[in-house]
């Protein structure tokens, strides 16, 4: 049992009806009765299922879940330089990064939480897309995306806020990368997914969808919507 009973109509259920006398009415004359009725359709009868959504204790939807969205960027072109976390952008990152801003702001797909590793080179991507947006969103460093693992990825990404709709990562490959040939359900783009799988390179970014809540993100839980380099 499921605790949840079904709804059974009205002329499944078993009951003694009776005249006004108390004496039981003639079977025949229910089936008769009965027949007219109409009989509703099959899936009526099947009791509520849940969602694959926000699940309470029982298993079953407490809540709807708000679309969400995950943006992962790999930072612009960078110089090389004997300290990798002090890399600068080259002009032509520069340029690249304020491309990427341009299409994110024209997409509608500026977010409103945005995790930036602390690399110097991700730090200024970020300050080049932020300037091409009409709405500033003011960046989180976070240490774990310059780790370059899919693994500190994901755990920077499931602490985001509920109230957080649309989130960026700016980071390295390979993590960023992995992350993303990982994360499609098999529903994505085809031409986005192919993009993917071609590499990601300077100034990329997979736009994914999302269905679950960003602490329950996981390899397989999201949808792959766009892949995009604009500054090419």
């Amino acid at each position: 049992m499921t605790g949840i009973e079904p709804a059974w109509p009205a002329w499944k259920v078993s009951r003694a009806p009776t005249g006004g006398s108390g004496a039981r009415v003639d079977p025949r004359r229910r089936r008769v009765e009965d027949a007219g009725r109409p009989r509703p359709a099959p899936e009526a009868l099947a009791p509520a299922l849940c969602r694959p959504a926000e699940q309470g204790a029982d298993g079953c939807q407490t809540r709807p879940v708000q679309p969400r969205r995950l943006l992962l960027i790999r930072h612009a072109k960078a110089a090389g330089g004997p300290v990798d976390r002090e890399r600068p952008l080259t002009a032509d990152g520069v340029r690249q990064a304020a491309a990427l801003g341009a299409w994110l702001e024209h997409a509608g797909l500026v977010p409103d939480r945005v995790l930036v590793s602390p690399a110097r080179r991700a730090v200024q991507t970020w300050e080049q897309v932020g300037a091409a947006l009409s709405t500033g969103v003011q960046p989180i460093g976070d240490a774990r995306i310059h780790d370059n693992t899919v693994d500190a990825l994901l755990a920077a990404i499931r602490e985001t806020p509920e109230d957080a709709l649309s989130v960026a990562v700016v980071g390295h490959n390979p993590s960023i990368g992995e992350l993303a040939g990982v994360l499609d359900d098999g529903r994505g783009d085809p031409v986005a997914r192919r993009g993917v799988e071609s590499g990601v390179p300077a100034a990329g970014v997979a736009v994914f969808d999302l269905a679950v809540p960003f602490a329950a993100v996981a390899p397989g839980v999201a949808t792959l919507r766009n892949f995009r380099v604009p500054g090419d």
